[in-house]
C-alpha cells in the first residue's frame, strides 16, 4: 500500500492545530498578570506611581485621578488638635504637585471611608526613596495606627521611639508636662 506524499502534511497541520487549541484553553484558565498598576485592579499590586494633586490633612491626599489616599500605618492629627496644622504643611511641602510612589498591602486595601490605603514614597534631593508616613511619624506630626500584621510595623515602631525620646512634635507637649 502507497501512502499519498500529503499524508504527512496532514498530520502535521492536525497536530498543529491539537496543540494550538489545547494552549490556548489552557490559557484562559490562567489568572491574567495586570500590564497597568491600579490600586483595586488585583490583590496581588502592590505599587503604583501617581501624581500628588491635593493634601487634605496630615494622612491624606488626593491624586491626579481624584482618587483619595489614606496613609497606611499613621495617624495625624484631625483639624482642631494640636500639630493638625504642622502635620498639613509638612506633608505638603513632600508630596503636593509631585509624583510619588504608592505601596499597598494586599489585606489592607481601603478604610472605613472608602478611601485607599497606602504606604506613600518620594524622592529625596539625593535621589533616595523615603516613606512619608514614617517622616510624618519621625518628625512627631502623626502616630502610629498599627491595626494589622503591616510590612512595615517594626519601623513605625522604631519611629515613633525616636520622636519620643527627641521629643518630636507630638511628644513635645509630652514632655513638657513630665515632672
Amino acid at each position: 500500500m502507497k501512502f499519498p506524499k500529503y499524508l504527512p502534511l496532514v498530520f502535521l497541520s492536525l497536530f498543529a492545530g491539537l496543540f494550538f487549541f489545547l494552549g490556548t484553553s489552557v490559557n484562559k484558565n490562567l489568572p491574567k498578570t495586570p500590564t497597568v498598576l491600579s490600586p483595586t485592579s488585583t490583590p496581588l499590586l502592590l505599587k503604583q506611581q501617581a501624581w500628588v494633586k491635593e493634601v487634605i490633612d496630615g494622612d491624606t491626599i488626593i491624586l491626579a485621578d481624584d482618587t483619595h489616599i489614606r496613609y497606611l500605618g499613621i495617624d495625624a492629627p484631625d483639624q482642631g488638635k494640636p500639630y493638625f496644622l504642622k502635620a498639613k504643611e509638612y506633608n505638603q511641602k513632600l508630596v503636593e504637585n509631585k509624583e510619588v510612589e504608592l505601596e499597598f498591602e494586599p489585606k489592607e486595601r481601603k478604610d472605613v471611608f472608602g478611601r485607599t490605603l497606602a504606604y506613600v514614597f518620594i524622592k529625596d534631593n539625593l535621589g533616595q526613596k523615603k516613606m512619608v508616613n514614617l517622616l510624618l511619624v519621625e518628625e512627631g506630626l502623626a502616630d502610629i495606627s498599627l491595626y494589622s500584621n503591616l510590612k512595615y510595623k517594626q519601623e513605625f515602631l522604631n519611629a515613633r521611639n525616636w520622636a519620643k525620646e527627641h521629643h518630636h512634635g507630638l511628644w513635645f507637649e509630652e514632655f513638657e508636662k513630665s515632672p
